[in-house]
């Protein structure tokens, strides 16, 4: 448990929430109890190789970081310039 603690506490927060709303802040403030819980599925997952259909699922939104990036809309590109 230990192990689950450490990764747990390196979290950054003010990060969204995933699909199933559960924030990096949740997460660091689990009790006991529920950290071991936690560590019970992880294992299971890692046990049984397989996993949950819902870990499985992300939506990911690219977000252009500079300004200077400009979209070709011209119909045979599809690039960056």
């Amino acid at each position: 448990m230990a192990e689950l603690r450490c990764v747990m506490n390196k979290l950054k927060i003010g990060k969204a929430a995933g699909a199933d709303e559960i924030s990096n802040e949740m997460l660091k403030r689990l009790g006991d109890r529920d950290t071991k819980e936690l560590l019970r599925i992880c294992n299971m997952s890692w046990i049984n190789k397989t996993v949950p259909a819902d870990w499985r699922r992300a939506t990911i939104i690219p977000i252009l970081k500079s300004q200077n990036l400009q979209i070709n809309l011209e119909p045979d590109s599809q690039t960056l310039s």
